[in-house]
């Protein structure tokens, strides 16, 4: 997962928690997440990025609300093929 830059510069627009569920969405579109596979722990994504663990966990909160997750500790979403 090579694509996940190690830190969010502030744009000075959006809160880091909506630039960082931005990163994780470009990702998933892109197919660097694929559907069925697992997101990085907020462990991970906090080093990573240098941000809270609340800053994770809202930013996942968002994608949640956007049905780009299922939940935190599951994977990303397969729409059912039927």
């Amino acid at each position: 997962m090579s694509a996940i830059e190690p830190e969010i510069p502030d744009d000075g627009h959006r809160s880091r928690q909506r630039q960082l569920a931005g990163d994780l969405r470009a990702l998933i579109l892109a197919g660097d997440i694929g559907p069925g596979r697992r997101l990085p722990s907020t462990a991970e994504l906090t080093r990573r990025y240098a941000v809270g663990n609340q800053t994770v966990t809202r930013a996942l909160g968002i994608l949640k609300a956007d049905l780009s997750i299922v939940h935190f500790r599951a994977t990303l979403r397969q729409d059912d093929p039927s």
